[in-house]
């Protein structure tokens, strides 16, 4: 497991009155809420970030023609790994 860091916040009342409720009602620690809220928001940025660039990229005619290009090149390996 990974070593853990103290990390000082705050929230606002609201936050922590449903953290506490769901912490208690799902009788997990409110830090284990916090940290998979965390990664999944974090998860989420990161995904946001490849469409970006993957939209970027589909604009730049260059960049299509090249992924064409692998694209052609993996099929031809597909056709070639199916024949035997």
């Amino acid at each position: 497991m990974p070593k853990s860091v103290s990390y000082t916040s705050t929230l606002s009342q609201e936050v922590m009155a449903m953290l506490e409720q769901y912490a208690a009602k799902l009788k997990v620690s409110k830090n284990k809420i916090i940290e998979d809220a965390l990664k999944r928001y974090m998860s989420a940025l990161k995904r946001a970030e490849f469409t970006r660039g993957f939209s970027r990229a589909a604009k730049d005619r260059e960049q299509v023609l090249l992924a064409e290009e692998g694209l052609d090149d993996f099929l031809e390996i597909v056709r070639r790994y199916e024949a035997g």
